[in-house]
């Protein structure tokens, strides 16, 4: 055989090689820590009262140099861009400030990146929420705060009342890396009434009207940020809810239902749920990423979804909601949502981490 025949066909071999090698990475699915650097990490956590010290467990500053450091590590774990935060701590806004500051430098320590916060003011005694991000990724054009606002009520007579810890609205330029195309977003952060003490509540609904009450004016500033920034935006709402999937408040929140509805003929149920002869399921108007619907679609193995432990059950109190038109624009990968949990409850908190990632 002539050395030209033997060039040729070596020449054959290495084409063929190349071309098996880019048919595998083109069939084979890249690695998780591929697919997220191409994605933009979205997480909320309720803090736990975060920056309060008084502990039985762990006295004064210990107490709270472990919780900073602990959440600052599921943070880290979950390589969040910008965390919606429930329940930080402080007697005054001052004191509310020194807690996240605190956590923002154990933040920086844990991932080795600047962060910043927003924080809001409150109609609590105690407890607010915040957001911190990743200025390199997220520009904050506007804040807007919600704990002026008026919340309406089940019972037609009923006194005004305002959201006892005000949401806090961030409209974003967002940039998944500095070669990627900016994106706008809007993320709004909630956390509402918990069912602790419900024993006190004269409707016998451990304060689902309340948590009904405000979702229903939660919705009603989605619609409105919605007309005002255009469909193109993505809208991002984020918190505690403090109800599992199902609840009467879910479905307000949602826009299957509304508050009026519930003034008609719609009831709460024992269990919480709403019973009612009809669904809006045209005017829903939010999707929860880890919603019931999409649990094993969306997550590895068939493990329940939960984030919190009442008592001597699970539920699902943590939720990311997005535009319910958007869902497949940005928060679906190959057909599921690109959602995970990180933590383990009472490492930092009673609560998990919830993590989700948009792409475009």
């Amino acid at each position: 055989m002539s050395n030209s025949c033997l060039r040729v066909n070596s020449n054959v071999r290495i084409y063929l090689g190349l071309l098996l090698l880019g048919i595998i990475f083109t069939i084979c699915p890249r690695t998780a820590g591929a697919l997220e650097k191409q994605s933009f990490i979205i997480c909320t956590q309720n803090a736990h009262m975060l920056g309060e010290i008084k502990n039985k467990k762990y006295p004064g500053k210990k107490k709270r140099l472990d919780q900073n450091k602990a959440l600052a590590q599921r943070i880290a774990d979950g390589n969040c861009d910008i965390v919606a935060l429930q329940e930080i701590y402080g007697k005054t806004d001052n004191a509310a400030k020194q807690s996240i500051k605190r956590f923002v430098t154990e933040l920086k320590k844990a991932i080795g990146k600047e962060f910043e916060y927003a924080l809001a003011r409150t109609n609590d005694k105690f407890i607010r929420n915040a957001f911190v991000y990743q200025p390199a990724k997220v520009h904050v054009e506007r804040i807007d705060e919600y704990y002026r606002r008026l919340v309406p009520t089940l019972a037609k007579h009923a006194p005004t009342r305002r959201f006892n810890r005000g949401p806090l609205g961030l409209l974003a330029s967002v940039k998944i890396s500095p070669d990627h195309p900016a994106r706008k977003f809007y993320f709004l952060t909630f956390h509402l009434k918990s069912r602790v003490g419900g024993w006190k509540d004269l409707s016998k609904t451990e304060f689902e009207i309340d948590r009904l009450e405000a979702a229903d004016a939660l919705r009603t500033i989605v619609s409105e940020q919605q007309t005002q920034l255009g469909s193109d935006i993505p809208l991002v709402v984020l918190g505690d809810r403090n109800a599992d999937s199902g609840a009467a408040s879910v479905e307000v929140m949602s826009g299957k239902l509304r508050l009026e509805d519930f003034q008609r003929s719609c009831q709460i149920k024992r269990d919480l749920k709403a019973q009612c002869d009809v669904r809006r399921d045209s005017d829903l108007i939010l999707t929860g990423l880890f919603d019931k619907e999409r649990r094993r679609r969306g997550l590895e193995g068939d493990a329940e979804v939960y984030s919190y432990k009442y008592r001597k059950d699970n539920y699902l109190y943590d939720e990311i909601y997005v535009s319910a038109g958007q869902v497949e624009s940005y928060f679906l990968r190959e057909g599921k949502p690109m959602v995970e949990m990180i933590g383990t409850r009472g490492e930092g908190s009673d609560h998990l981490l919830m993590k989700a990632g948009a792409a475009w």
